[in-house]
């Protein structure tokens, strides 16, 4: 059974103990009991196309199933010129009791969706209405409490390691150590304060970078501030760790050539800003953010404990009309309730 741990100073915790504080969160204070202190709030982008049906299925999954922490504030973003969303999704969003903002703040990076993400963390965290965000990939849903969000004293974020090595550096042998070693001389963030990770698909050992899809943080911490300022500033100046590359596909569609060179420079923008900003790193166990689109690569012996406490997924393209009939969610033994299960077969958003 693999450990986790916080990073450099946090005490080694057992993915087990997820089933023990799942049991916990049954009696975990309610929103009105905590008093609305620490207070908290969820962030998204929504635009027109499918990624309004992936955030709609997002939030309902957020007001169904996160516990004490549904009735906490939620921000639809539309960062970008001309993808505001239809009539229909507004009246869903406000049946959801969610905030939406159509505002461009996205004018420097159009072309690449995760810029998206970046600028609407930002611009929700400087509004300083929350103690701690909840950044959030649209084509990501919740199915149990996500008791781990509740930060200790002493720690500012908590996130998960990127699935796959992509962009990560292995070291200063490996050639894309240079784009790494750049970004923290442009951005005065010492290459020795980021420590390294374990990727959690293909287990590679990696200066530490985080999947964007799921970031809680501190306001007060300056960190999602700091992500979209590093990011910005890095696309502006050219630094990119890729001149092109072979389209594949994500969550909203096919990567185009284009925009592959952009790919995974948002997630090492967040680890500069993270490690330039803290040493309160938490990371999340695999029950977050569990990658749907690569279950094969897990064995069945890793795959039942998440599976038997599964918080939040990550699912991309798996809830496409042409995907939903081989979705590998609805095999995951113990992972959806009949009522989850009814909700997600009928395409509910």
């Amino acid at each position: 059974m693999k450990l986790l741990r916080r990073a450099y100073f946090a005490p080694h915790r057992v993915l087990g103990c997820a089933k023990g504080l799942l049991q916990r969160a049954l009696s975990a204070p309610s929103e009105s009991q905590l008093g609305g202190s620490p207070r908290y709030a969820f962030v998204a982008c929504i635009e027109e196309g499918p990624l309004e049906k992936q955030a709609l299925r997002l939030f309902e999954s957020i007001r169904r199933y996160t516990g004490a922490f549904r009735h906490s504030d939620i921000f639809a973003l539309s960062p970008r010129r001309g993808f505001g969303i239809s009539k229909q999704g507004r009246r869903r969003l406000r049946e959801l009791r969610v905030h939406y903002i159509d505002k461009v703040l996205n004018t420097e990076c159009p072309l690449y969706g995760s810029a998206n993400r970046v600028a609407a963390a930002a611009y929700v965290a400087s509004m300083k209405n929350h103690d701690v965000l909840v950044v959030l990939d649209s084509d990501t849903i919740f199915l149990r409490e996500p008791v781990e969000f509740h930060l200790p004293e002493g720690i500012d974020v908590a996130l998960r390691p990127v699935d796959m090595q992509g962009i990560c550096s292995e070291g200063t042998h490996d050639p894309r150590d240079a784009y790494w070693m750049r970004l923290c001389e442009t951005f005065k963030v010492p290459y020795e304060s980021i420590p390294f990770v374990q990727t959690s698909v293909d287990r590679k050992r990696v200066k530490a970078s985080y999947n964007g899809g799921l970031v809680v943080a501190r306001t007060s911490s300056g960190i999602l501030q700091m992500w979209s300022e590093i990011f910005f500033r890095s696309i502006g100046e050219g630094i990119l760790p890729y001149s092109s590359g072979e389209p594949f596909r994500a969550g909203a569609g096919w990567i185009s050539p284009e925009i592959v060179k952009f790919w995974g420079t948002n997630q090492a923008a967040l680890s500069l800003a993270v490690w330039g900003t803290t040493k309160g790193v938490y990371t999340l166990p695999p029950t977050y953010n569990f990658p749907l689109h690569y279950v094969e690569k897990f064995s069945s012996e890793e795959l039942r404990p998440i599976a038997e406490n599964l918080v939040h997924v990550h699912y991309h393209w798996l809830f496409d009309d042409a995907e939903r009939g081989s979705n590998p969610l609805f095999a995951l033994n113990g992972s959806l309730s009949e009522e989850q299960v009814d909700w997600l077969s009928a395409g509910t958003a």
